[in-house]
């Protein structure tokens, strides 16, 4: 549950941090096992083979939204809510055990999120071929 962390900091942990860990899975393990089972009744396996299949051979957007078109509104509806559920129990943990940790430790932790590389933000700044490209075809 406190993946996040990273594995060098994970070996870096307390007894009685790791201690506090253990008690957040105790606490939160079942809360996230249940989400996945209703994860599981939206998304059936025979559903997923399908997604998998419209996904094949395509990237990014592309196949988020091939695997999308699969879904009724319905399940899309369903496993929105669940998506939401699930990223407010995380946060939820990530708080807590952010909570647990000394402040050079929470230093350490690895920064969150998809975000983009060093040269994918320079590529955004005024004046870049790109962002004209985009800017000139709206």
């Amino acid at each position: 549950m406190a993946q996040f962390l990273g594995k060098e900091l994970l070996k870096s942990l307390t007894e009685e941090q790791k201690k506090k860990i253990a008690e957040l899975n105790k606490q939160y393990g079942p809360k996230l096992a249940e989400m996945r089972k209703k994860q599981a009744t939206v998304i059936t396996p025979e559903i997923r083979k399908k997604m998998a299949a419209a996904r094949k051979g395509k990237k990014g957007k592309e196949a988020r939204e091939a695997a999308a078109a699969i879904l009724s509104a319905d399940q899309k509806k369903q496993l929105g809510e669940i998506r939401k559920g699930f990223g407010k129990t995380n946060k939820e943990i990530r708080d807590k055990v952010l909570a647990v940790l000394t402040a050079d430790q929470k230093a350490k932790v690895p920064k969150r999120g998809r975000g983009k590389k060093k040269s994918d933000k320079k590529s955004a700044k005024k004046g870049d071929k790109k962002r004209t490209k985009k800017t000139e075809t709206k």
